[in-house]
């Protein structure tokens, strides 16, 4: 959904979104789009934590194997 705070949307009284490409959309209010964004963040980075975590298991096996030979 286009930012509300777009200098390019225009927003007309009844609630409703107009983007650069002419699609309209309802208006969401700002808390609902900092909650979604608080969302999507928290997924990210969820995900490159299980992507760090899968690499320093590798990395901490190939020492052990290291050090044990």
């Amino acid at each position: 959904m286009a930012q509300s705070n777009d200098p390019s949307n225009i927003i007309h009284p009844n609630g409703l979104l107009q983007d650069t490409q002419g699609r309209w959309q309802r208006r969401k209010n700002a808390m609902q789009n900092v909650q979604h964004n608080q969302h999507r963040t928290g997924l990210e980075t969820k995900r490159k934590r299980q992507e760090i975590n899968e690499e320093d298991i590798q990395i901490s096996r190939s020492s052990s194997q290291l050090s044990i030979s």
